[in-house]
């Protein structure tokens, strides 16, 4: 709510100078305009929010910097050198601020650490870290990622299927018939899921249990 009071107050404050200084209705409606389709109205993959979203909306922000700032120091005696200075140190920032960045790119298991730090709430960070777990041979810690993603959401299905698949390596197969079928309850449309629950049956010698599991496939895959 006040979120959407600040963005209205902003939008009128800006467009009400707009006649003055049209590079604020330019920036303000490029802003606007460009960010309607990533502010998660209509989403797109399993992300909500990423840092790509906010590149092209920003363009319109930088506009208003430019114009503004060009505008607001047209009568300086020293120009020039204070806004090469700024220049140079604002690109200094962001080179330091982009290394940082980077370094949390570095592999999949400093990146989703890093995304679990920022918000301890982040179901797919979780998952996505026992995922990097489990393709090292990590299968404890695997085990403990996937869990807490389900602590976190009850409903993220992939995260009881890769536990799953996580307790057959194991030998574990009572457990990861378990989860194989909570992860089909969640999705039943999944065929891979089936597939899984189909392989721990075999796993557990229950041949019968497996065909009609695979059945199942068939039938989701159209094939008679």
């Amino acid at each position: 709510m006040w979120a959407a009071l600040a963005l209205t107050l902003l939008s009128v404050f800006l467009l009400y100078g707009a006649r003055r200084r049209p590079y604020l209705t330019v920036g303000w409606l490029w802003y606007l305009g460009t960010l309607v389709p990533v502010i998660g109205i209509v989403q797109v993959g399993g992300q909500a929010m990423a840092d790509r979203y906010t590149y092209v909306p920003f363009i319109g922000l930088f506009i208003i910097v430019a114009w503004g700032i060009s505008e607001a120091t047209a009568s300086w005696r020293h120009r020039m050198i204070v806004l090469s200075t700024g220049a140079a140190a604002v690109l200094l920032a962001c080179l330091v601020s982009s290394w940082g960045q980077a370094g949390y790119w570095r592999n999949s298991e400093s990146l989703y650490i890093h995304a679990i730090r920022i918000n301890s709430n982040n179901y797919m960070a979780y998952h996505h870290l026992g995922m990097a777990f489990a393709n090292q041979g990590k299968l404890d810690q695997a085990i403990a990622m996937y869990k807490q993603s389900i602590e976190v959401d009850p409903s993220y299905s992939h995260a009881y299927n890769n536990l799953g698949i996580v307790y057959a390596k194991l030998g574990r197969l009572n457990e990861a018939v378990e989860q194989l079928k909570l992860a089909i309850r969640l999705d039943p449309t999944n065929a891979s899921f089936y597939r899984n629950l189909a392989l721990a049956y075999r796993q557990q010698g229950k041949k019968a249990e497996a065909e009609a599991v695979m059945d199942q496939v068939k039938w989701l895959s159209g094939e008679k």
